[in-house]
């Protein structure tokens, strides 16, 4: 058998595994309360299973991941294929998101539409043999997945890691642990002297751009999530060891911490979500000198 009939069994064998969603009554309109974010509390018959949801955007995934394994491998020859079954595979997701917000539903709806663009352009890449081209249009497709799975509430398409190359939405605060990993180099537990403010936008941009903190001076960070996707700010210490910044945040939410860094230097700034950093979401830290002496430490 060979490598495109196995990829496309397993997308295959995920639809049939998929249950059947039930239907709305007719003229049934499920209506969003104002202000509310997520899935709406529902009993009534029209509801599809969580398990349907999950299955649905597993998959989605499974799609996208036989694509990007063949992106990887340079079998473009094998892309067309894989990415032919995302618009339907979508479809299906959004059938089975009769609860989601309305609001919610309406951005699936339309990143979905987008995707089935993106995937006429992976097409065209792939069949032309354009590598770099095939491999720019892979990273818009993340980033259209990636807008449609934060509108699901937390565990609502399975594991939260289940997302573009399985990376992990979980957040790192100024107070909690980041899966396990050990806190951003530069952060301390004293009290701050100068605050830093950047919001993050779905356009995929940092505002402002260029920050600046001086070199030993405790100062607070604050990330503002400004839009409904999920989004993060960091910057690798000088020698790229380790993180150095690292704020996470959910849509409409924030993140802040105090940081003291001592290198002076112009550090790149980037959102690690998949696909985010390569559609733009870049910026600069810029370490200015401090007077020698002037801030004291504990």
């Amino acid at each position: 058998m060979s490598k495109t009939n196995r990829i496309g069994g397993l997308v295959a064998s995920a639809l049939l595994a998929l249950p059947l969603a039930a239907r709305a009554d007719a003229g049934h309109e499920h209506q969003a309360e104002s202000g509310h974010a997520g899935m709406h509390e529902h009993t009534g018959s029209d509801a599809a299973p969580a398990g349907g949801l999950a299955a649905a955007w597993a998959a989605v995934m499974a799609a996208r991941n036989a694509v990007a394994a063949d992106v990887a491998n340079g079998a473009l020859a094998e892309v067309h294929e894989q990415a032919e079954p995302l618009p339907e595979l979508l479809a299906e997701l959004i059938e089975r998101s009769s609860a989601l917000a309305a609001d919610r539903r309406a951005r699936v709806e339309g990143a979905a539409h987008q995707v089935a663009r993106v995937a006429d352009a992976l097409h065209d890449a792939a069949d032309r043999g354009d590598a770099a081209r095939t491999k720019k249009e892979l990273g818009r497709l993340d980033r259209l997945l990636e807008l449609i799975r934060a509108q699901y509430p937390s565990g609502a398409l399975g594991s939260d890691a289940n997302g573009p190359d399985g990376h992990s939405s979980a957040p790192w605060g100024a107070h909690a642990a980041h899966a396990g990993m050990a806190p951003p180099a530069g952060v301390v537990d004293v009290a701050a002297r100068a605050t830093v403010r950047i919001r993050a936008f779905d356009q995929l941009r940092f505002e402002p751009q260029r920050i600046e903190v001086t070199a030993g001076r405790p100062t607070r960070i604050e990330l503002e999530n400004a839009g409904a996707a999920e989004h993060s700010l960091v910057v690798r210490t000088p020698g790229g060891g380790r993180d150095w910044v690292h704020l996470h945040v959910q849509p409409g939410g924030s993140d802040a911490a105090t940081y003291r860094l001592d290198v002076p230097g112009t550090y790149p700034v980037y959102c690690a979500l998949p696909g985010h950093a390569e559609g733009g979401m870049t910026g600069e830290l810029v370490v200015r000198a401090g007077t020698p002496g002037a801030e004291s430490r504990p």
